[in-house]
């Protein structure tokens, strides 16, 4: 059974929290790949706080009570009844407690006219490519981004009606 989680809205006042969790979840990633160009790490407060108030981009704060455990965002208005993840993020001391699970199963809930669900991660992150595959996305075939060698982005749907 996954954990019950709750979200919060984050707004443009909260762009220097979101850069704190960036900097704790994709350190890791960044120190593996150097990637500048696609790493949420590299990201500046200018551009989060141009995502925050972007029409259609919604920040949460994950939390499990009243503690902030991660952050997801969601993105709507690209395509009818489509929504996007990116990103998906549950801070280090938090992880492996299937919170990213619960996130992901629940967030669905509050967007009730999305029917299809995307997301993207990078193939060599087998974690990750498990997580949103047992949550029932389906990886689009021949649908890849090689960003340099030995990091391919993959991308998911999820239909849910």
């Amino acid at each position: 059974m996954l954990p019950n989680v709750q979200f919060k809205k984050l707004t443009a006042a909260d762009v220097a929290e979101i850069l704190v969790m960036y900097h704790q979840s994709f350190a890791d990633l960044y120190a593996r790949y150097r990637d500048t160009a696609t790493n949420p790490y590299c990201e500046t407060a200018t551009s989060v706080a141009a995502k925050v108030v972007r029409p259609g981009s919604t920040y949460w704060s994950i939390l499990t009570g009243a503690t902030v455990v991660g952050l997801i965002r969601v993105i709507t208005g690209e395509a009818p009844k489509q929504a996007r993840i990116s990103p998906l993020l549950i801070l280090p001391s938090f992880q492996e407690h299937h919170l990213a699970a619960a996130a992901l199963s629940q967030i669905e809930g509050r967007y009730p006219n999305v029917h299809t669900w995307h997301v993207d991660t990078i193939a060599q992150e087998t974690k990750l490519v498990h997580l949103y595959t047992k949550l029932g996305y389906h990886q689009i075939l021949g649908k890849q981004t090689v960003i340099q060698p030995g990091m391919t982005v993959i991308y998911f749907e999820k239909d849910v009606n």
